[in-house]
């Protein structure tokens, strides 16, 4: 088997691993059962596998009961920086209306439209997700929505998107890395009405870990490894260079491959995986997944005990009984007494 034939069937495996199937089904039930003009965030480090996701659950919702009726249920796009290097809320609304196949923006009057007004297209773009019977969006790199060329515009597309699920009564599914959560959290309006999902990495402890070694032994046996090489016997090694991500995994292995192919050598070996790889790559991706971790903090349950409230003290009942009987209660006491 060549190279060739070897990488074709790594990316065919595609392994539905856990964390990849519980994000889905979380993400889906969300969807599926969310009120309309909901917001649902699927966060997470780059390469984990939130670009898969989101187009298994473009499918996967197409062909639902869900959207019976509905001319275009659905549509998905990316948030692309194209107004060098900065998101354009213009161009977004024009690939919205694109993708709505409105037929003032098909592709051969696209250019010809680029003069109207944004309030303009924002008009039309209301009326065609009615018009379409449109019951989602879904927004792949989401997290590019806060590159605007001003700092005190940062999260002024995140809250027209917001208004956009309102008026319309869309579900907005959005797909980004964990920086989306510091703007979404100051957003009182937005917290309203949004769901997180932390589609997040394996990590190096527990039964993450474990979990992680089945992967490894499952592509294991489709690589043509040299005698005593093998990622589960480096798992270490393959774990610092891809900190439990498994896009990052495939990345690497594909790189790896080329390299061995590069090298005229028929079997795969570790020095392959570390031409194609460097410490400094990998700093900001462990940056990023601490950032989530740090953010992603789930509210304690508090089944069984009394309700707190800030500011109110949670042992008055305590106070009422060390009164003895008899004993006055001055705050009590008519005025002027």
């Amino acid at each position: 088997m060549n190279t060739r034939d070897v990488l074709k069937k790594l990316r065919k495996a595609n392994f539905m691993h856990p964390k990849f199937e519980e994000a889905f089904d979380r993400v889906y039930a969300h969807a599926a059962l969310g009120l309309t003009d909901s917001v649902i965030m699927v966060v997470g480090p780059t390469r984990v596998g939130k670009t898969t996701l989101s187009r298994l659950l473009e499918s996967k919702l197409a062909c639902s009961d869900l959207v019976e009726g509905s001319d275009i249920p659905l549509i998905r796009i990316e948030a692309a920086t194209t107004d060098r290097g900065f998101i354009s809320s213009k161009y977004l609304t024009l690939r919205m209306l694109q993708a709505l196949k409105h037929p003032f923006y098909d592709d051969d009057g696209y250019q010809a439209r680029l003069s109207d007004s944004e309030t303009k297209l924002r008009s039309r773009l209301d009326k065609a997700l009615r018009a379409r019977g449109t019951r989602f969006i879904l927004i792949d790199e989401a997290h590019h929505l806060l590159r605007t060329k001003s700092n005190r515009a940062i999260g002024s597309v995140l809250d027209s998107l917001k208004c956009l699920a309102n008026e319309t009564g869309v579900i907005l599914i959005l797909f980004g890395g964990y920086e989306l959560l510091k703007t979404c959290f100051q957003s009182a309006h937005l917290n309203g009405r949004a769901t997180f999902i932390d589609f997040s990495n394996y990590k190096a402890t527990g039964a993450d870990i474990h979990v992680y070694d089945g992967i490894l032994a499952s592509i294991d046996r489709l690589l043509p490894w040299a005698n005593g090489h093998c990622l589960l016997n480096y798992r270490n090694f393959i774990y610092s260079g891809t900190l439990g991500c498994y896009g990052l995994l495939i990345r690497w292995i594909s790189a790896a491959l080329a390299e061995m192919e590069a090298a005229k050598s028929k079997t795969l070996k570790m020095l392959h995986f570390s031409r194609t790889q460097l410490k400094e790559q990998i700093a900001p991706i462990k940056d990023d997944i601490e950032l989530g971790v740090s953010l992603m903090n789930e509210l304690a349950s508090t089944d069984g005990d009394e309700l707190s409230i800030p500011g109110r003290s949670r042992n008055r009942g305590a106070h009422r009984a060390s009164l003895k009987p008899g004993t006055r209660k001055p705050g009590r006491d008519p005025v002027g007494v």
